[in-house]
């Protein structure tokens, strides 16, 4: 948004400083015209966004205080003529590619790093909800399901048993051994986090999850 309220206009003031009557429709083109002629290029994706994000926030400002705005001006950001841009498809990693990442980051002292890209592989996650604590310790080889993981998917709040040990094409699903690293080597490391005050045993503490560290180890990574 600083794009756009910081933006100096011809009278050399700021977009940011004018009364919200003065963005009309030719202004939210010519805002994004400006936007997407970046000082290094263009920039269509930005463009999209902002134009998104300023439609948005129109709607919902203009539901609060009707009257700041003028009633013959609807949204100005919506209609905005936006430049065609070439979407780049994204290629899909590998199982290989995900193991060989996550043993590496093991040697190198990030197991976080190596869990959370098993977990999120494997069992289908968004690294956001790694980081969020979707995935508890005790959800990994609980006393209900020693063989088996618990997934909870935070979107519609389903609850699915994946199996650990499942034998497919003679292989352990899941690349069991590396997966089985990982997570291993993430307990290990933080084991005196996952013991309560009293010393109670890691298998019985139920609100450790295992994002510990995890966000820290992924940028250090980097």
């Amino acid at each position: 948004m600083l794009l756009i309220t910081d933006m100096v206009t011809k009278k050399g003031d700021r977009i940011g400083g004018r009364k919200i009557k003065a963005i009309t429709p030719l202004s939210a083109d010519k805002i994004y015209e400006r936007i997407v002629s970046g000082p290094r290029g263009l920039r269509p994706r930005q463009g999209e966004k902002l134009v998104g994000l300023c439609a948005r926030a129109w709607k919902v400002v203009h539901r609060l205080y009707p009257n700041v705005f003028d009633r013959d001006v609807p949204n100005p950001w919506q209609g905005v003529t936006k430049n065609r841009r070439a979407k780049a498809t994204k290629p899909a990693v590998t199982r290989e590619q995900v193991y060989v990442f996550a043993n590496a980051a093991i040697d190198v002292g990030y197991p976080e790093a190596g869990a959370a890209a098993v977990i999120c592989f494997e069992w289908l996650q968004r690294p956001e909800n790694v980081l969020a604590g979707f995935i508890r310790w005790t959800d990994y080889r609980g006393r209900d399901a020693p063989t088996a993981i618990r997934i909870t998917h935070h979107k519609t709040g389903a609850v699915i048993l994946h199996p650990l040990e499942e034998t497919i094409i003679g292989e352990n699903g899941y690349a069991k051994r590396t997966m089985e690293r990982a997570l291993a080597a993430t307990r290990k490391r933080h084991a005196h986090r996952l013991a309560n005050a009293a010393g109670t045993d890691v298998q019985n503490e139920p609100q450790i999850r295992v994002q510990n560290e995890t966000g820290d180890a992924c940028r250090e990574a980097k």
